[in-house]
């Protein structure tokens, strides 16, 4: 199979790669968190910024291996 034709068979790993690489730029502060108040989204990136790196990091991992697994299959 071809690179082109597996991305468009298999949405759901390009998803999940492409929602990990925003979670780790959110996480990393190149993507702004913004809820209003800027002390707020601070509080809110030192309490849960570790989430969105662990998240974003697994998100990448599971949407490769869901794209090798339909290229090779």
């Amino acid at each position: 199979m071809h690179l082109i034709s597996v991305l468009y068979d298999k949405w759901d790993g390009l998803v999940l790669v492409l929602a990990g690489i925003y979670a780790l730029l959110l996480a990393a502060k190149v993507l702004p968190i913004k809820f209003g108040h800027p002390e707020f989204s601070e509080k809110w990136h030192k309490k849960y910024g570790w989430l969105l790196r662990i998240g974003g990091f697994m998100a990448i991992l599971a949407g490769m291996s869901s794209l090798l697994v339909a290229y090779y299959s």
